[in-house]
């Protein structure tokens, strides 16, 4: 495969990993809010909604693949570009494998309960840690780290000339946008009567956590897919 070919791959891995993660918006909207944290209630919650549970794990686990596909493809580009910050590419890439990896832990406690709750043997202790699971993902931390992850993966690009000037100037706006949303991450974290609010926060968690990186993989993957060869690449 020239590399060109395996660039266009990359771009286009990291846009259906955007589509994938959104796509997962409205399944966690139609679960509805969380009534109650009884027993019941807690069963009745996962036994209605665990074929959505098992979907949003299934539909997750495919768009952390892509994604890390997708980063995989930058770190090559930026070696081929600028071998200097290739370092630096693969410390983005490895904060990307840190960040896939809390999402499939997360994931297997959803899709545990979901497969229990179809077999139906519901653990309402489970329960309890997947509905408190988003905050080891969406919480402060996460904010954080996506913030110096996408200021640095923009600076190299823009250093070794691998992406255009819009794509490094909405890495660095998406940066920015991390930062902005911490303070109101923290207020949801503290706020104990929103951690029940499952099919809410799971949706307002992905779209909030999910927009600044998408921007950021939505313009890259473009620039990949209008790769022609690593000359033009240089002239874009």
């Amino acid at each position: 495969m020239r590399k060109e070919s395996f660039y266009r791959w990359a771009g286009f891995c990291g846009l259906f990993s955007i589509v994938l993660f959104f796509s997962e918006i409205p399944m966690y909207l139609a679960r509805g809010p969380f009534p109650t944290t009884s027993v019941t209630s807690l069963t009745t919650y996962v036994a209605q909604n665990a074929r959505n549970m098992v979907g949003v794990t299934v539909v997750d686990m495919l768009a952390c693949a892509l994604l890390l596909l997708f980063l995989a493809g930058f770190r090559n580009l930026i070696g081929e570009m600028q071998p200097r910050f290739m370092w630096l590419a693969t410390q983005i890439f490895g904060v990307g494998v840190v960040f896939c990896g809390l999402r499939l832990f997360t994931d297997f406690l959803q899709g545990t309960t979901g497969f229990n709750a179809l077999a139906g043997n519901i653990d309402p202790s489970l329960v309890r840690a997947f509905l408190s699971r988003p905050f080891s993902t969406f919480g402060t931390v996460g904010f954080i780290f996506g913030a110096v992850s996408l200021a640095a993966a923009s600076y190299i690009g823009h250093a070794s000339r691998a992406l255009p000037p819009l794509a490094t100037g909405l890495g660095y706006f998406a940066a920015v946008l991390c930062l902005v949303i911490i303070p109101f991450a923290q207020d949801a974290t503290q706020n104990s009567a929103q951690l029940f609010q499952a099919g809410i926060w799971g949706a307002t968690g992905v779209a909030a956590a999910g927009t600044p990186l998408a921007l950021w993989v939505f313009v890259v993957g473009i620039a990949m897919l209008r790769l022609h060869n690593m000359q033009a690449r240089r002239e874009f």
